[in-house]
């Protein structure tokens, strides 16, 4: 299921001028990347500007519109298979075992491919300018060499007469959506298999035992395809006239010459079939354990004011895991891949890491049938775990469990917990990407600033740039920016802690009359995670780079001609550990039966059911390091928060059971929310807040008999259109199609049947 008209139909994308489009073009509200191509002497900010289908040179005149492409459900096919078996060896010793397997092929499809602003030099003979693009080109290029914009290694004056001319190369940034190799798909297709078996046990009274092993496997293929091969592309713009004017490529016989200076279809399907690219990918991924565990208890140790003996378990565990990324040649090809849109190349990774562990946990009676105390508990456990290359961590807990009368029991629990980098954060080699950000301070969309701003302007040179490059170059374009990302072999990340505090209580009344089985949790949760690994938001740098002054931050900035939209610029993001994550809140559960008794004293009516399940947040923020400020995504989405973190979110169920059938609905709330404070001032304002949310769900069930059940349910009843938020609101991961497929239903009413079977 794909987006429809790039605004799930709320308004009619405004349409670009006559001459100036092609299909998926739209005035404003999509990506540069578009068509007609969009083109740009290299390093000199706000030249020339967009084609015309008939070949002139004019002002940017129209954007690419993405959305419709994207899918908003993902189509898949699976098949899976299990088995399972136990045998008794002997007397309180049995053998178990299980294989479980499934292969699954994912199809995933995204907007076409194109040329995203990578530079290439380009013969002012090419037979594909016209006359007046020509023309047009060279009277800008020669300004700018007069201003000294122009750099000599952007410009080949091959005829050596000191200006520009027809006889020339010239450094152009290109920017064409190449609709006509269709779109862009990543097909994966998977296959994993686990296998587990072990003995298990009892041995003297009331201990249980348990060994196996466990070892596990997923490989997967990955076939992108439908992508531009920007190398080829290089070599097919590199065209001069042949015999009888036709263009020819300098590099060869086997390149074809490629169109990119006219309207839609000016690719042929012989030129499409030179520049596009196809990329393979393989992933392993593979899992082994070993463990064992005993547990029990010993009549004799325990407290005396206690009926109950102390709870026991111990057991030690080793781990191994490793992963295995092998790319083709064009994924590997630096500095973006040889595909053009993919956002990045793929090195090869293989590593992996082992553990060792041990653990014991112990529950220990303090009071029993006491006043003011049915029961009274502690709970406490310890692990050790050495990492290797990590190092040994410890991670404990410690609890409470108290039950002053029946039906109430008031429970509160200190833990330490300790999560050790992964396979893909020890080994993962630098690679390019994509990530979210909103503005380079020093580009022309912050000109005026800039203006007047002196500390500004040298933070911007200092950073790469000359100084007749501030405030020209191009802005970040689309919302995204490119990044250097992986390990940091010298600094590897070491493990993350988190200290959690959970305060809270169960009450489970007996005493109040017509209702069945009422009860209500009521949980407070504190949630620290200090020395998280993960990476700086590339807004993040440039705002304390540029905003704050902070050197170590734009040391991580890389341009390229003066900006940070050309491939092979962007910011480093090699995963660390950074200061800390915090989120605080309120859990609550609650529900309730009603019979509709009749004379006899039966259900004859039937029952319902409620129940509720709320988080309501105090605190959900982090910080990357001190000298950062603080993110907080209470209530916020957008590049930094991704996906809205709703303060208040609830699921209400009721359920009417009677005889063989059943009819219930769900109501699911999720309170409003907006866009982060930084963005709020560059959305479009009916893009800066969404407003609460309710859905209403509907289901129903039949049971024939003993083996028969029909079933039925109705999503979204009254089809609530998801919030229309823009393109840019929001991290690309978040937002598809305008919205924000993971928090609103994006498919309107949605019918269900199905069919239960028992044999």
């Amino acid at each position: 299921v794909t987006a429809t008209g790039g605004n799930l139909g709320a308004t009619t994308p405004p349409a670009p001028p006559a001459g100036c489009g092609g299909p998926g073009a739209v005035a404003a509200g999509g990506s540069t990347t578009t068509v007609p191509t969009r083109v740009a002497i290299t390093g000199v900010g706000g030249s020339l500007g967009q084609f015309r289908d008939d070949g002139t040179i004019g002002a940017n005149c129209s954007v690419f519109n993405f959305n419709p492409f994207n899918y908003y459900q993902t189509p898949q096919e699976r098949w899976g298979g299990s088995a399972f078996a136990t045998y008794e060896v002997m007397e309180n010793v049995e053998a178990y075992a299980n294989l479980l397997y499934s292969k699954t092929r994912v199809r995933q499809q995204v907007a076409p491919s194109g040329i995203f602003g990578s530079s290439f030099f380009v013969p002012l003979s090419n037979p594909f300018l016209s006359a007046s693009a020509r023309s047009t080109i060279i009277t800008q290029a020669n300004t700018a060499l007069g201003a000294g914009t122009l750099l000599a290694s952007n410009w080949r004056d091959l005829n050596t007469n000191g200006v520009v001319d027809a006889a020339d190369d010239i450094n152009l940034v290109i920017r064409r959506r190449t609709g006509e190799l269709g779109e862009r798909s990543s097909t994966y297709q998977n296959n994993t298999f686990q296998f587990n078996a072990g003995f298990r046990g009892e041995v003297f009274d009331n201990w249980n035992w348990d060994v196996f092993v466990q070892h596990g496997q997923a490989d997967r293929t990955n076939i992108a395809a439908g992508y531009t091969n920007v190398t080829n592309f290089g070599n097919a713009l590199n065209a001069v006239p042949g015999p009888g004017g036709a263009a020819v490529c300098r590099s060869g016989d086997t390149c074809v010459p490629v169109n990119v200076f006219g309207g839609y279809g000016s690719i042929t399907q012989a030129m499409a079939a030179y520049v596009g690219a196809v990329g393979i990918e393989q992933q392993i991924y593979k899992q082994t354990i070993f463990g064992g565990s005993i547990s029990g208890a010993v009549d004799s140790i325990k407290v005396p004011s206690a009926a109950l003996p102390v709870q026991w378990s111990f057991g030690a565990e080793y781990r191994e895991e490793s992963g295995e990324t092998i790319p083709d040649e064009c994924l590997k090809l630096a500095p973006a891949s040889c595909l053009g849109g993919a956002g990045g190349n793929t090195l090869p990774i293989k590593g992996g890491f082992d553990v060792y562990e041990i653990f014991g946990e112990t529950i220990v009676p303090l009071v029993s049938d006491a006043a003011f105390a049915k029961s009274l508990d502690v709970e406490l456990g310890f692990r050790f775990a050495d990492y290797n290359p990590s190092g040994s961590n410890t991670t404990w807990k410690a609890g409470l469990n108290w039950e002053p009368v029946d039906g109430l029991r008031i429970r509160a629990m200190q833990q330490r917990a300790v999560r050790a980098p992964n396979v893909g954060e020890l080994a993962a080699p630098l690679v390019s990407g994509l990530r979210n950000a909103t503005l380079d301070p020093c580009s022309v969309t912050n000109a005026s600033v800039l203006a007047g701003n002196a500390t500004l302007r040298a933070r911007c040179i200092s950073t790469g740039m000359t100084a007749a490059q501030v405030g020209t170059v191009q802005d970040i374009v689309s919302g995204q920016i490119g990044t250097f990302e992986g390990t940091n072999l010298q600094k590897l990340p070491k493990p993350e802690t988190a200290d959690t505090t959970t305060v809270g209580f169960v009450w489970t009344p007996s005493f109040i009359p017509v209702v069945s089985s009422p009860f209500v949790s009521v949980d407070y949760y504190r949630i620290r995670v200090e020395d998280w690994i993960g990476e700086y938001d590339a807004q993040e740098v440039l705002d304390a780079c540029y905003n704050s002054g902070v050197a170590s931050q734009c040391a991580k900035v890389v341009r390229v001609n003066g900006d940070l939209a050309s491939p092979a610029a962007g910011i480093r993001r090699l995963t660390e550990n950074l200061d800390y994550l915090e989120a605080e809140g309120v859990e609550v559960n609650a529900g309730f039966g009603v019979g509709f008794e009749d004379l006899g004293g039966s259900d004859a009516w039937g029952r319902l059911q409620f129940s509720i399940a709320a988080n309501y947040y105090m605190t959900n923020e982090r910080r990357s390091d001190p000298t950062i400020p603080v993110v907080d995504c209470m209530g916020y989405f957008g590049t930094a928060c991704g996906n809205p973190t709703h303060q208040l979110r609830f699921v209400q169920r009721t359920n009417w059971s009677f005889g063989d059938f059943s009819l219930g609905y769900q109501w699911r709330y999720q309170d409003a929310v907006e866009i982060e404070k930084p963005q709020q001032a560059d959305t479009f304002a009916k893009f800066r807040k969404i407003d609460a949310y309710n859905y209403l769900d509907l289901n129903g069930s039949w049971a024939v008999n003993d083996a028969v059940r029909l079933s039925a349910s109705v999503r979204n009843v009254f089809e609530e259109d998801p919030p229309i938020v823009g393109n840019e609101a929001a991290t690309t991961a978040a937002n598809s199609g305008n919205t924000l497929p993971s928090n609103y239903d994006t498919l309107g009413r949605v019918f269900a049947v199905g069919l239960n079977l028992r044999f």
